[in-house]
């Protein structure tokens, strides 16, 4: 998948094949999207959240919000585009596709390989990158008493959330521990609590 810094690299021009398509699809997909999700894809494209209300108002759709909504609520991009009737996922292998055909071949160099957006996986990928902090980040001091029990209490009151819910809570929280370090702390934190 592709990280914040290769998707702003992308164009706002218009590439819709379909503006009626686009327009249903993306309004479908954005009142089904949760509001974590929401700023995740706010967050990835570096846009407002009116820029993509304008999307669905319009059918005009940028090879950056393409991504980004794709990316974030696992859709094709080419379905969003209405390039194709099949919603389908949207893996690294399509993204390629994808921005190939957009023109997009140079910042695919700087795109790393994987095998898509998978549930099972992302757990994984919490547990390395708690073992293995970032060169240049400060390391995490142990936090006090209080600042213990407060995550605990949260945890206890999200007992009564659903757990699709939760997951996506946890899901924007690692996308935006990639850009702040305010979130990737309070990532640790909850990776302390639970694991």
């Amino acid at each position: 998948m592709l990280d914040k810094s290769l998707v702003i690299k992308l164009k706002r021009n218009n590439i819709s094949a379909n503006a009626e398509k686009t327009m249903q699809r993306v309004r479908d997909l954005w009142k089904a999207a949760s509001k974590a999700d929401k700023l995740a894809v706010e967050e990835l494209a570096g846009v407002e959240r009116v820029t993509i209300a304008r999307v669905y108002k319009t059918g005009s759709i940028s090879a950056k919000l393409a991504v980004a909504l794709g990316q974030t609520l696992n859709a094709d991009p080419f379905y969003l585009t209405g390039e194709s009737d099949e919603r389908g996922e949207c893996t690294d292998e399509i993204l390629r596709k994808f921005l190939a055909g957009k023109g997009y071949k140079s910042i695919l160099k700087g795109a790393g390989k994987g095998t898509g957006r998978k549930a099972a996986q992302e757990p994984k990928a919490l547990k390395q990158k708690a073992a293995a902090p970032k060169a240049g980040r400060k390391s995490r001091a142990a936090p006090a008493p209080h600042e213990k029990a407060a995550p605990k209490k949260a945890l206890a009151a999200s007992a009564k959330m659903p757990e699709e819910e939760m997951l996506q809570i946890i899901r924007s929280l690692y996308v935006r521990a990639k850009y702040s370090s305010q979130a990737a702390d309070l990532l640790g934190q909850i990776q302390d609590l639970v694991l």
